[in-house]
Order: C-alpha cells, then sequence, then structure tokens
C-alpha cells in the first residue's frame, strides 16, 4: 500500500532549500518513484500554479488560524456542552471555515 504524505509549502520550499535540500529531495525521488502520493492543500496548488512558492507571502498562516480559533471561541465560550456539540455539526457547505475536502486536496 503507497503511503500519503501531506505536505504544505514549507515542503516544496525545502526542496530549494541548502540545509534541507537533501532529505527533501529524497521525499521528491520517493513521489517520482510511485512509492508515496503527496496530498496537498489547495494553497499549496495554486502557489505551485502561480510559482510562488519561494516568494514572501501575502499573509501568516499561524495569524490567520488564531483568528479563526478566537472567532470560535467568541462564539462557544457561553454555550453549553450540548449547544458546543450541536455548533460543530454545522453541515460543511454552510460552514465558511471548512473550504476545502479530500478530493480537492489528494493529488493522485
Amino acid at each position: 500500500m503507497v503511503s500519503r504524505i501531506y505536505i504544505d509549502t514549507s515542503t516544496v520550499g525545502r526542496y530549494f532549500d541548502k540545509v534541507f535540500s537533501i532529505e527533501t529531495k529524497a521525499l521528491f525521488e520517493r513521489l517520482k518513484n510511485m512509492e508515496v502520493i503527496f496530498v496537498l492543500s489547495d494553497i499549496l496548488k495554486k502557489e505551485l500554479l502561480m510559482g510562488t512558492i519561494n516568494e514572501q507571502k501575502e499573509f501568516d498562516c499561524l495569524e490567520m488560524k488564531r483568528e479563526i480559533q478566537a472567532k470560535i471561541y467568541a462564539e462557544i465560550k457561553d454555550m453549553t456542552a450540548e449547544e458546543r456539540i450541536f455548533y460543530f455539526r454545522i453541515p460543511p457547505e454552510q460552514d465558511p471555515f471548512r473550504r476545502y475536502n479530500k478530493k480537492n486536496c489528494v493529488m493522485a
């Protein structure tokens, strides 16, 4: 069975990095030999298509994550446990934070 490995922009960026290039190129060689399958986010796909991997990012992913967490916390902090369970069962098509699904993230 072929392993699936999630990679993000830092993994691809390390391919060009002097410190990490040996390990990263070995990982990409495994992909070339069809020993693994890379799982990609839509953001990485976009950056690969646009050729912006080594450019300065327009946003900070960790900052965005913290902002989303703060917003969710503000919405649920006064809820009961039952209300929180209901809150997190929002259908994906109605949830503004769930923009990705497995079909859009897997590169076969």
